[in-house]
């Protein structure tokens, strides 16, 4: 399985990672850590994942309110944007990129 990181979702996710961390002193290691395990968990068992459309799993991270996706049955997995959290959390402000 290939994993692909556009440059977006690059930026995303240290975007997110030193948002989390301005909010409490090691929370930016955390998601980093979640997200690497939410990603080897998608590279071990994709079709553990539920499908969300046509063929386009969702993978949640722990913890945290974010998602990847991996399209096609696993031939690759894609990070595209985050999932919203609830209302005031104060997340609003960190705005996600590269929606489609």
């Amino acid at each position: 399985m290939r994993v692909v990181f556009r440059p977006e979702a690059q930026e995303e996710l240290l975007e997110a990672k030193a948002w989390y961390e301005a909010r409490a002193d090691g929370l930016g290691m955390d998601f980093a850590r979640a997200f690497e395990s939410a990603l080897l968990n998608a590279l071990r068992r994709p079709e553990a994942h539920p499908v969300v459309q046509d063929e386009l799993r969702r993978v949640l991270l722990r913890r945290f309110p974010y998602a990847l996706f991996l399209p096609g049955a696993g031939r690759r997995i894609s990070c595209r944007c985050g999932l919203p959290p609830s209302p005031g959390s104060g997340f609003d402000e960190w705005k996600t990129k590269g929606k489609t």
